[in-house]
């Protein structure tokens, strides 16, 4: 996975004294820098031992097998995937996978495989064991197969997908690029007098691994902070996530003099000297990078939190419901503040909380509506940790009838 880095900008405000009397650090822009980059690692798209079943989709999850039915029989060993020789070419289907923005692709399996040779003058027939692929779910293709026998043993079978050799031929395909493919297993025998027969296919141990390039950058949360003043030094943790398959965060630094200088370590501490030489507002940025070296795009926490409520019809002296949302990309904690008004602006009822812990989801409390009937505004406002006020005032209807 591609190195990414968080450029995660925020502005943080630390008061440690009763009366500020050092004017804050202006920020400013963070000059560009480049961290080392890495290959991207191997993600793995299938995987499956066959533990749960003894047959190719039995205990098994997206797998499908395709007309005409297969006959499953007796297998050697408990623990894989068996289809025993019939008339016809049944076929094991897993997909789709998404390859679009993969750099490479490879399938590895284990097989054993015994094809028996039947000769019916004038014709000769054999069995075969066939792994092939399709880009839109119904057209399949087999570059390679197997025939006779592996000798009792089981052997290590690897495909390329970025460069499929197909056998008898010089050309060779390429799956990377698309965003659906199905990988697809085939055992085919011309003579039903082999139907039930104990030699045939068995697969094992099969997975596919791609290389995705991680171009998702991780995230930054700062906590021990706040917009209060301190007598005692202030210690503010930083934890960094990545995205889900990413390549991992690689370090999380800091920045106390607006880019210039920075240091890498998951916390920090602003001190409170008794001289007041630390008083006043402390703006602390801060930025991760993961492991693939992509930077997120550098902010500052000025803007406040979104508001929101949702539209309500009540009933004078009958109890409803009022739902509202607060939330912050960045603060962990915002006030809440839910008030109804007439149209003209003038106050009828006002709700309150303090600071509390950020989310985004929707909040609700019981109103027992004592107004006239009539169109009332319902305002939601906050403001974050940092001071600001709601970038977006949440305003709706309560219809009175």
């Amino acid at each position: 996975m591609k190195k990414v880095l968080l450029g995660l900008t925020l502005a943080l405000l630390f008061l440690l004294a009763i009366v500020a009397t050092a004017a804050a650090r202006p920020a400013s822009v963070a000059p560009p820098r480049l961290a080392s980059l890495s290959g991207a690692a191997p993600v793995t798209l299938l995987s499956d031992t066959f533990e749960s079943g003894q047959t190719w989709d039995a205990g098994s999850t997206g797998w499908s097998i395709v007309t005409p039915a297969a006959s499953f029989s007796p297998i050697p060993s408990p623990t894989h995937a068996a289809y025993a020789p019939e008339f016809g070419s049944p076929m094991l289907v897993y997909g789709p996978f998404d390859l679009s923005e993969a750099t490479a692709a490879t399938l590895t399996f284990e097989l054993w495989y015994d094809s028996p040779s039947l000769v019916i003058s004038p014709y000769t027939y054999c069995g075969a064991f066939l792994i092939g692929y399709s880009t839109d779910g119904s057209d399949f293709t087999f570059p390679t197969q197997w025939s006779g026998s592996t000798g009792q043993a089981w052997q290590q079978e690897q495909v390329d997908l970025s460069s499929w050799y197909e056998q008898g031929s010089q050309s060779t395909v390429s799956l990377l690029g698309d965003s659906q493919v199905w990988i697809v297993l085939s055992s085919s025998v011309t003579q039903p007098t082999w139907a039930n027969s104990t030699e045939g296919s068995y697969v094992d141990d099969i997975s596919l691994t791609a290389t995705i390039p991680d171009s998702t950058p991780p995230v930054t949360a700062a906590s021990g902070c706040d917009a209060n003043w301190h007598r005692t030094p202030v210690t503010v943790h930083f934890s960094a996530t990545d995205n889900a398959g990413g390549s991992g965060v690689d370090y999380t630094e800091f920045s106390t003099d607006g880019g210039r200088d920075w240091t890498q370590a998951d916390s920090l501490t602003v001190q409170a000297p008794a001289n007041h030489s630390g008083d006043g507002v402390h703006t602390i940025l801060y930025e991760s990078v993961d492991n693939a070296g992509n930077w997120e795009t550098a902010k500052s926490d000025t803007r406040g939190p979104a508001c929101a409520p949702k539209n309500v019809t009540a009933t004078p002296g009958k109890t409803c419901r009022l739902y509202f949302k607060v939330h912050d990309a960045l603060s962990p904690k915002v006030t809440r503040v839910v008030t109804i008004t007439t149209r003209s602006g003038a106050v009828k009822k006002r709700w309150s909380w303090g600071y509390g812990t950020n989310s985004a989801g929707w909040h609700s409390f019981s109103y027992k509506c004592a107004l006239p009937k009539g169109s009332y505004r319902i305002v939601v406002s906050g403001k974050d940790l940092a001071g600001n006020v709601q970038s977006v005032l949440g305003k709706a209807w309560l219809y009175v009838k």
